[in-house]
């Protein structure tokens, strides 16, 4: 029996085709909406930090954050809570490296700060709504900024946050946006409709 080899060849890169373009929305799929050094800020973290704000208006006033009840939540919002995770990771990242607090001092800021947040959102009930991991990150990012920053001189704020994340290793996905040092923020992408409106967009992406 004879067989076509070029008749072949068809279907077969066909497959490599399908199979390549498979492989490349799955690498896709799971990129990491950000990242800061060896720290990836997920897009189901910042999908479910948008869900949050919608379910949670106090949490929503709390932040200045204008969600709907339904449809897209704003590209400012999602990049606003992208910035407040990368924020927290290099505040982290140094609050590890100095460990200007004691063990005994961090706890005592961080009830404090539990404290502060219950009475902001109106209720513990309220509080304890919020996702733990968007919790934690608002608690400790107040501890991080209070540690680092609360003994700083307002006019020498801007110097020390500079140099705070001089060196930062930030990256973030074009869609969502670009890293701005000199903002210290997640700044959309300029032409409409080119960034997700919310990390769940990127779906079709």
């Amino acid at each position: 029996m004879n067989v076509d080899r070029t008749a072949l060849r068809t279907p077969v890169r066909v497959a490599l085709a399908v199979l390549l373009a498979v492989a490349a929305a799955s690498c896709s799929w799971n990129q990491p909406a950000a990242r800061v050094g060896d720290t990836e800020i997920s897009r189901d973290q910042l999908e479910a930090d948008t869900d949050a704000l919608r379910t949670i208006p106090e949490l929503a006033t709390l932040l200045g954050a204008a969600v709907p009840e339904e449809g897209p939540v704003p590209a400012a919002v999602v990049t606003s809570l992208l910035s407040l995770r990368i924020s927290h990771a290099v505040l982290g990242a140094r609050y590890e490296a100095t460990k200007p607090l004691s063990a005994e001092d961090e706890a005592k800021e961080l009830a404090a700060i539990d404290e502060q947040l219950t009475a902001d959102l109106g209720s513990p009930d309220v509080y304890a709504k919020i996702p733990v991991s968007l919790r934690e990150v608002l608690r400790t990012f107040l501890l991080y900024r209070t540690a680092l920053l609360g003994e700083v001189p307002e006019d020498q704020i801007l110097t020390e946050v500079s140099a705070i994340f001089e060196g930062a290793d930030i990256e973030v996905d074009k869609r969502y946006g670009t890293w701005d040092p000199a903002l210290f923020e997640v700044v959309p992408p300029e032409a409409p409709g080119q960034g997700p409106a919310s990390s769940g967009d990127l779906d079709a992406s």
